[in-house]
């Protein structure tokens, strides 16, 4: 099986439009949470066509993990860069523009692999 990227690549795309224009604003924090869907939808993306690492299936699950979290949070706020999602139990995780560029980093390696080896 050929290794296809066209619609990670365009989600990839998509990705980097918002990222590079990502700034501190009232809605940075929506942004960072549509950033992370963007990779945790290429990465499934991914899983679709080839086996994926240990490391990408674990950010595959904090992504995962991260977004139930925003989604059930009783509250999320803002702290200097970081978006600050409460539990019921209000046990803190952050997610800041680092941390989602750590996430696409690690993405890009892998496609990388894959492109050069055709396949795993």
């Amino acid at each position: 099986m050929q290794f296809q990227i066209n619609t990670i690549s365009k989600k990839l795309e998509n990705f980097n439009i918002i990222f590079n224009n990502y700034n501190e604003t009232e809605y940075s924090q929506k942004i960072l949470i549509n950033l992370i869907e963007i990779i945790g939808d290429c990465i499934l993306e991914l899983k679709k066509q080839v086996k994926i690492s240990d490391n990408l299936q674990k950010i595959l699950n904090e992504i995962s993990n991260t977004i139930e979290e925003y989604k059930k949070s009783p509250m999320v706020f803002k702290k200097k860069d970081k978006l600050i999602i409460a539990n019921k139990e209000y046990k803190l995780c952050a997610l800041t523009k680092d941390i989602v560029k750590n996430y696409y980093d690690n993405l890009i390696r892998e496609i990388k692999t894959f492109v050069e080896n055709g396949k795993r």
